[in-house]
């Protein structure tokens, strides 16, 4: 996986479900291992029993520190989530019964 569709990912499920931010500590911990290194993101990745709200701001503070590009919509973001989930699950990298429960989160969320 790349830092775009790691990053991808927590953005998209943040926009289609209930989100549990201890998902951002997770993004943290795959960014380190594909070898990307900051301070807020080390600080993130140590977060387990913190706030959300501290976990929010260490999670943007690492988007800025990557110089990510993430100026997009939340429909723009669903619909390449959408992509990334059927090229995912074509390639069998997921299983077809989580690409199909994203998918439903997918139309639920957009009608």
């Amino acid at each position: 996986m790349t830092l775009d569709e790691i990053t991808l990912e927590i953005l998209a499920e943040r926009a289609l479900s209930q989100f549990d931010s201890k998902k951002l500590v997770y993004w943290a911990i795959s960014v380190l291992e594909l070898g990307y290194e900051s301070e807020n993101l080390y600080i993130l990745a140590g977060l387990d029993h913190e706030e959300t709200e501290e976990r929010k701001e260490y999670f943007w503070k690492s988007i800025n520190d990557l110089k990510l590009d993430i100026e997009k919509t939340d429909e723009e973001l669903i619909e390449k989530y959408a992509m990334v989930i059927a090229r995912k699950a074509i390639n069998k990298e997921i299983g077809i019964d989580y690409a199909f429960s994203q998918m439903r989160k997918i139309v639920s969320a957009t009608e």
